[in-house]
Formats: C-alpha cells, sequence, structure tokens
C-alpha cells in the first residue's frame, strides 16, 4: 500500500496521478468532504479529466446531507483495498483526513456488530428515528439508552449530561474525553448500546494485541509505504490564499448560492450544523451570512464588506486547517515510540518548478525499490521523534475555570503564560480584598 499525506493544498492528488499511471495504480480517496455529490469547488476535488487518468475511488457518490462516517469509510474501503491486491493493483491511498488514513492501516476503530461491510448511514436510514426527549427532568444511562444513539437522535441532549451518562456506565471512557466533546461522547455510548461492552474495555484489548499501542490496534498490512509531502510554511500560506481567490474566480460563490437555495427548498433551512456532513467543508460557515443575503443586498456596501471578509475568514480557516493537518502527521506518525509506523519519506514541494526533481522521480524511484523489496540507500526514511505517551485522564483548572484532558495538556497548561498571568491576577485581587476587610 501507498499512502500520500500532506497538508491541503501541498500537490497530493498530482503525486498519486503521477504514481497510478507510472504503475499502473488506483487512488483510494481519503477526504472526507470529497465523497460528497457535486460541490466540486468548495471540496476542491480533482476535476473529471484527471480522475479519466487513474481510477479513483470513494469520490464523489454521497448525497450532501447524507451523514457518513469514518466507520463507513473504513468499511467501504477495505473491501476495495482487498479487490486491488486480488486484481495485482497498486493501492494508492490519498488524503487531507488522516484519521480515515488511519482507519484502513491500523485497527483503531470498534465495529459495532458483525457485518463488517455495512454502512451505519444505511443502517440508520433503514431503521426508525427515534428523538430523545429534550424536557426529561433527569437524564440518566437507562434513559438515554433506551433510545436509538445516532448522532442526530439526542439533540435535545446537553452535552454535559450525556457526559454524565457515559461516567455511569464507562467512567474510565468519560474521564478520557472532554464533557464538551460530543460526538465522541455519543460514539462511545452508541458502542455500549450496539456491543453491550464497555467503550474503554474494548479499546484495552484492541491495544493489547500483538502489535497494539497506547492509540490503537496493530497494522493491518505487513507492506506499507508512505510519502509526507512538506512544504515551507510561508510558501504553503501564500500559495493557500492564492488558491482561495482562485476558487472565487473558479464560481465558488456560485456553486454555495446554488447549494444554499437548493437545500432551503428541501426545508432544511431550520438550522446548519457546521460540525456536520459536508457542511464542515471549509468555506460554508464563512460564507453562510454572504449566501444568506437578498441578491440586492448583496450589491450594497454592507454585503460587499462581508463578501470581503468572509474571504479572508476562509484563507484564515484554511491556513489553520493545515496547521492541524501537519500537526496530526507528526504526532500520530512520527511521535509514537510504542507504536508500529511505516516507513514515512519526506518530499519537499516548496517549489513546485521543481516538482519532477524533488517530488516525482523520488517517489517514483522509492515505490519502485519498495515493489522490488529493495533498500533506498538515495533515500532515507524520516526518523520517529522522540515523544512520550499522553495519559487520558480530565483536569479542571480552577484557576481559568477551564477543562483539560491529557496529563501533558494539564501540565504544558499549569506552565502556560495565559494561566500564570490570571493565576497572578487573581492573586491581587485577594490581597486586595483582604487589606480592604482589614481596613
Amino acid at each position: 500500500v501507498v499512502v500520500i499525506l500532506g497538508c491541503t493544498g501541498t500537490g497530493k492528488s498530482k503525486l498519486a496521478i503521477n504514481l497510478a499511471t507510472k504503475f499502473g495504480g488506483e487512488i483510494i480517496s481519503a477526504d472526507s468532504m470529497q465523497v460528497y455529490k457535486g460541490l466540486d469547488i468548495v471540496t476542491n476535488k480533482v476535476s473529471v479529466e484527471e480522475q479519466k487518468l487513474a481510477p479513483h475511488h470513494c469520490i464523489d457518490f454521497l448525497d450532501p446531507l447524507q451523514r457518513y462516517t469514518v466507520v463507513d469509510y473504513r468499511n467501504q474501503s477495505l473491501p476495495l483495498l482487498t479487490k486491488l491486491y486480488q486484481d495485482q493493483k497498486l493501492p494508492i491511498i490519498v488524503g487531507g483526513t488522516n484519521y480515515y488514513i488511519e482507519s484502513l492501516l491500523w485497527e483503531v476503530l470498534i465495529q459495532p456488530n458483525d457485518n463488517q461491510n455495512i454502512l451505519l448511514y444505511e443502517s440508520d436510514n433503514e431503521s426508525p428515528s427515534f428523538h430523545a426527549p429534550c424536557d426529561a427532568a433527569e437524564y440518566t444511562a437507562e434513559v438515554v439508552l433506551k433510545y436509538k444513539i445516532t448522532q442526530n437522535s439526542l439533540d435535545g441532549v446537553p452535552s454535559l449530561d450525556l457526559h454524565k451518562c457515559l461516567k455511569e456506565i464507562d467512567p474510565d471512557m468519560a474521564d478520557a474525553l472532554h464533557p464538551q466533546d460530543r460526538r465522541k461522547i455519543i460514539r462511545s455510548l452508541q458502542v455500549y448500546q450496539q456491543t453491550g461492552c464497555r467503550h474503554s474495555e474494548l479499546l484495552k484489548k484492541q491495544h493489547s494485541q500483538i502489535g497494539g499501542s497506547t492509540v490503537g490496534g496493530p497494522l493491518r498490512f505487513k507492506r506499507i509505504l508512505m510519502f509526507w509531502l512538506k512544504c515551507d510554511k510561508d510558501v504553503l500560506d501564500k500559495r493557500l490564499d492564492d488558491r482561495v481567490d482562485e476558487m472565487i474566480s473558479r464560481g465558488l460563490l456560485s456553486e454555495l448560492i446554488e447549494f444554499h437555495n437548493s437545500y432551503n427548498k428541501k426545508g432544511k433551512n431550520n438550522k446548519h450544523q457546521y460540525s456536520e456532513g459536508i457542511f464542515q467543508s471549509i468555506g460554508f460557515k464563512e460564507f453562510h451570512n454572504y449566501i444568506s443575503l437578498s441578491d440586492e443586498e448583496k450589491e450594497s456596501a454592507e454585503g460587499i464588506k462581508l463578501l470581503n471578509h468572509a474571504i479572508e475568514d476562509m484563507k484564515l480557516a484554511t491556513r489553520q486547517y493545515a496547521r492541524k493537518q501537519r500537526k496530526w502527521i507528526v504526532n500520530r506518525f512520527l511521535r509514537k515510540p510504542d507504536r508500529q509506523v511505516p516507513p514515512v519519506y519526506g518530499l519537499d514541494v516548496t517549489d513546485l518548478s521543481l516538482w519532477e526533481e524533488n517530488v516525482e522521480q523520488p517517489a517514483i524511484d522509492i515505490v519502485n525499490s519498495f515493489i522490488e523489496n529493495k533498500t533506498t540507500p538515495v533515500y532515507k526514511a524520516l526518523p520517529i521523534e522522540e515523544g512520550t505517551n499522553d495519559v487520558q485522564e480530565t483536569h479542571f483548572c480552577e484557576v481559568c475555570e477551564k477543562i483539560l484532558v491529557g496529563r501533558q495538556t494539564w501540565q504544558i497548561h499549569l506552565q502556560s503564560k495565559k494561566h500564570c498571568k490570571r493565576k497572578a491576577s487573581l492573586a491581587k485581587k485577594d490581597v486586595r480584598k483582604q487589606f480592604s476587610e482589614i481596613s
């Protein structure tokens, strides 16, 4: 298996097509937004012409209003990998949704039922929809578990109450999750409901397998090769800003407005949930206020101001997303001393005029050696950085009135300038209060 990692805007799809055409491989997309039909600009899909250069999978097949999870992706992609092996095709996994990639390479997810190929969204749609009452006097695990638990069926229940329910049935898992991390809390409740076992216990069994680690089970495949497309931060920032401008010129606004109108016609205008489905794509949240205006309002001074503000917000969000992607790659693929990690080769994409010399040809040479099961004396895999395994536990900072998860995160917070400054400020207030009382 060949895997291509990298921040958005580094040319992952281009390299995937280069390698697929060279080695007769097929591309499995690992992008949580590109699974949706249409909306090609906002999700930055490869063009139809590019898709013709090599077979692409897991792209452009799902209704934009349909829920799709990492478990769905795993269940859909693993059979594809098996078939490609049988057909002696080189699988090339590429995309910026790194936890999708993790779900294929490592055993890191809990399978809720015996049917390995069923998609959760299909299962949810086939069953009657139940919603927990939002006026319950007190939510307990017993009350919540009476209802079929999905990400949408508990809309009326506050996250803190759900966290308390999880603490009743799985205190170890609750202690490892932030009380406001609604998606993961619901997932743990769902696992308990579907399997009858605590999520924390299932994870411990997974981690204890031969080759397992503190972050998951062992690798699924014996031979994996990973490329990380690396780019100078300032160069990438400029490239991402320019890409947003290019997306605008290609018709991003028209695409968003057309979808917005279609979405409202379907009676879905009651609530935009920007943490779910296609609405997570960078652009929807940033342009929401602008595209909600009438045509006349869009042409006004205030409308133009909103437009310019939205463009800048989209650029900022894109740059921030790239930083999160880089952090994930380092922490999950290069800084886990007890985890089985395949070799990761860094390729410099800072200067795109040197693409063939710095990216394409080295990648081809490395894949050739990989296929022939030979070492590559010219190219060296990146070293695994030293790191310690964080203990997942919840802490509450009374000074900052903030909940933090993870022992390392807690220690870093205690030494942070913001915490120390607030602690000193509160101490001064206490002194002044005591002096005032004495006076």
